[in-house]
């Protein structure tokens, strides 16, 4: 692939910069700030996500190559969120 033919694809196509989309789905920003921070470096894009409802819609939008998902959080549990994807 040209670098021509890279600029036609929207930003979040563009995975010839990083090693695979990972969404975190976690309700602790703490927990979000660390997986962000060691996985950052190593050529990943992280994308953190703390509110489960907001989760579902952009995990499609998003459509990352591994998803991170907390059990235990509010409005939905990781279990729901699964079965729901």
């Amino acid at each position: 692939m040209t670098s021509g033919a890279n600029n036609q694809l929207p930003n979040w196509q563009q995975v010839d910069k990083h090693k695979g989309r990972v969404v975190c789905i976690e309700d602790a920003i703490t927990i979000c700030e660390i997986v962000e921070s060691i996985l950052k470096p190593q050529g990943y894009e992280a994308i953190s996500i703390t509110k489960p409802l907001e989760a579902l819609s952009l995990v499609f939008q998003l459509k990352p190559d591994l998803i991170l998902c907390d059990i235990a959080m509010p409005e939905l549990d990781g279990y729901e969120i699964c079965s729901i994807l």
